[in-house]
């Protein structure tokens, strides 16, 4: 990215990390599977950045996700901050003897429509592994250099 880009973020202080969701967290289809028509409760981790915001601290937004009417993907329902587009959203998914774990649905993706009839989709994980799946593959020699691990 360019740098006059990042003058913005250097001038109000702005400082952030990015973590990547692993495939342990995020969820597979038969995690997917699992979630009725909802609605289930739900966690969105992003970021509030509403005009009357002076920092980008990071906010735990609830709401509740339900497959949509074709029930095919998932929609957020609830309020969605204005930095809260592509923010993951997390679920917990009932298991045996009263236990549950915790699972990253997929990222929110921006709302349609204005206020509190604001439709947010959710990108499922399941869809984003077919889609990632249909991308074309770089030949080795473009490939990037992988991270290094922790």
């Amino acid at each position: 990215m360019p740098q006059e880009e990042h003058a913005p973020a250097r001038r109000k202080k702005w400082v952030w990390a990015t973590d990547e969701i692993t495939d342990g967290i995020a969820a597979k289809p038969q995690d997917i599977a699992l979630l009725g028509d909802g609605p289930v409760p739900a966690y969105a981790l992003g970021h509030d950045v509403g005009p009357d915001r002076t920092q980008r601290e990071q906010a735990v937004v609830a709401g509740e996700i339900a497959r949509n009417g074709e029930g095919r993907g998932f929609v957020w329902s609830g309020h969605a901050p204005r930095g809260c587009g592509g923010a993951p959203v997390f679920v917990g998914l009932h298991l045996a003897d009263r236990s549950f774990r915790l699972v990253c649905l997929g990222v929110l993706l921006p709302g349609e429509g204005t206020g509190g009839t604001a439709c947010h989709p959710v990108a499922a994980f399941d869809r984003i592994r077919i889609a990632v799946r249909g991308l074309p593959q770089q030949p080795a020699a473009e490939a990037a250099t992988p991270a290094p691990t922790r």
